[in-house]
């Protein structure tokens, strides 16, 4: 497909608002300085409540002194330019300066972190450099008031210190406050959201009231729309679901541990039921293992494990609620019998309009035997625009059908998808613990596929739609330790191929691919079962 084709079919599903924005944001490259005299609120001052103190706490990413560890790669940041060094990739960059060091457990000592923070402020002028641009921003700003409304405080003994870290972060939510990132929305959005929400708690004066009204109006205008019937995220990536589910936790403790005043604690009340709901779609992307499946933009060791954020919503009084049922679901289906355990994924790649984190995975699947999974999704180890990352996004590094090679729905870049594949139709049977779904790929072809749970395991059928002679080829990605076998009917036999999951950012382990050929007129059909190995003779 040529560059402007590819270019058309990707615009055209773009909001009006995304495509304003991405021009009119060009308007306030220099961030504006807001003038001093800023301090914390009077509710923030006076409240004395235990429970707003005890932030989730992260893994050691720094060693208290110039060593910084994010996404398995370690760094020393020695000079001013080291911040922005573009020998470090962008991720990397933008995990440096979210600053969660902040809540890491064992804790720094207080003169190493308060001095970290004005080190930062002193070594990176407003508006300069990756660190300025608004979602590290924004992770930045909730991370130095935690660390400000923590136990940590006792550390900013000096008052001109504290002075300039309270002034640096009133300057950064005024600039955030100028270009929230509408061209993105989706999780972009509701991150610029809650440092808004923090900024305007935090800090006393109209300015900062009306930042906390903006970030609340975007949570109530963006969270009915972004959370699916089935409490879901729309952008179908448990990593970024538990993200966004930590962040709602994050605002309702700061709402409920600051201040009393009735329309914060409506508002507290409204991303409870969030939360809530939330909380519920968890549990229907979390593996037997406890950890999350691995579908779309997705890795270990970046979101809070499924465990931990349900005991932080546990100390909140937040429990799952499956409430809302009405309007569009995920698509994803969870099924479980005699120790097998099933999820897949039926519906949309991700929304039409945000497809960032989307992969051309329809139809895909993940399978747990007795608590641990043996066949994998590849997962997601990188966001560079380079090889692997086209192939992690791509059909054949998912368990699902391609034909003669393509994607079934065209990912390009490291985060763009042109034309996509559409969901035709979902029958889910939980007695009988059977899913039908069928979808059609960006080419026109349909695929059709049944999988059923047995007491020995998994049994699938793909139907591949359509005219002409085709090579059809389903892949089932299995993990070193799986000990299960891939049976064919028809006297089909698979082949091995090697294959790399990706477990967490910057870290590849190996598996084992198996596939499945059969070249010829379609329709063609592809009937298999996957079952323990002491089974497959059986079969």
């Amino acid at each position: 497909m040529n560059g402007i084709s590819l270019y058309l079919h990707t615009v055209r599903h773009l909001r009006p608002i995304q495509v304003w924005n991405r021009l009119w944001r060009q308007r306030w490259r220099i961030w504006p300085w807001k003038g001093r005299g800023w301090r914390p609120s009077s509710a923030v001052r006076e409240a004395a409540g235990p429970v707003r103190r005890q932030w989730p706490r992260c893994g050691v990413v720094w060693d208290g002194a110039s060593t910084f560890t994010f996404l398995n790669e370690t760094r020393r940041i020695d000079a001013p330019a080291h911040w922005d060094d573009p020998g470090c990739g962008r991720l990397w960059r933008y995990n440096l300066h979210y600053f969660d060091c902040l809540r890491q457990e064992p804790r720094p000592p207080a003169a190493a972190t308060e001095g970290l923070v004005l080190r930062w402020i002193n070594e990176n002028p407003a508006g300069r450099g990756s660190g300025w641009e608004p979602y590290p921003v924004s992770l930045r700003i909730v991370n130095w008031v935690k660390w400000l409304l923590g136990d940590e405080v006792s550390a900013c003994r000096d008052a001109g210190t504290r002075e300039r870290v309270v002034q640096s972060l009133a300057m950064q939510a005024a600039g955030l406050a100028r270009r929230l990132e509408y061209h993105l929305l989706a999780n972009h959005l509701l991150a610029n959201a809650k440092a808004l929400v923090f900024a305007g708690v935090f800090l006393e004066g109209t300015a900062a009231a009306r930042w906390y009204r903006t970030g609340m109006d975007i949570y109530r205008r963006e969270l009915p729309v972004q959370i699916l019937s089935d409490g879901i995220h729309f952008e179908l990536s448990a990593m970024y679901h538990s993200i966004i589910l930590e962040d709602l936790l994050d605002v309702v403790n700061l709402l409920e541990g600051t201040s009393p005043d009735p329309a914060r604690c409506e508002d507290a009340a409204f991303l409870r039921g969030c939360a809530a709901r939330m909380l519920h779609g968890l549990e229907t992307l979390t593996g037997p293992d406890g950890r999350i499946a691995m579908f779309n933009d997705a890795a270990h060791g970046i979101a809070l494990a499924p465990s931990s954020l349900e005991s932080y919503a546990r100390r909140l009084g937040v429990a799952a609620d499956p409430a809302r049922r009405d309007g569009p679901d995920s698509g994803y289906v969870r099924l479980g019998r005699d120790g097998w355990t099933l999820i897949v994924k039926c519906g949309q790649i991700g929304p039409d309009f945000q497809p960032g984190h989307a992969h051309a995975d329809s139809l895909t699947f993940e399978l747990w035997r007795e608590g641990r999974k043996v066949v994998s999704d590849t997962g997601t180890d990188r966001y560079a625009v380079d090889g692997q990352r086209l192939y992690q996004r791509g059909t054949s590094a998912h368990n699902t059908v391609s034909v003669d090679g393509f994607d079934s729905s065209e990912v390009w870049g490291g985060h763009r998808v042109a034309r996509r594949a559409t969901p035709l139709s979902v029958e889910v049977d939980v007695a009988a613990c059977r899913v039908t779904a069928a979808v059609r790929d960006r080419r026109g072809f349909t695929h059709r596929r049944t999988l059923e749970l047995t007491a020995k395991g998994l049994h699938g059928i793909d139907e591949i739609g359509g005219a002409g002679c085709h090579k059809v080829a389903a892949r089932f990605h299995m993990t070193r330790c799986a000990m299960v076998s891939l049976v064919a009917a028809d006297g089909l036999s698979p082949h091995s191929e090697d294959c790399l999951l990706a477990c967490e950012f910057g870290k590849l382990c190996d598996g084992t691919c198996e596939v499945l050929e059969r070249t010829g007129d379609l329709p063609v059909k592809l009937e298999w079962d996957i079952v323990h190995e002491t089974d497959s003779a059986k079969l």
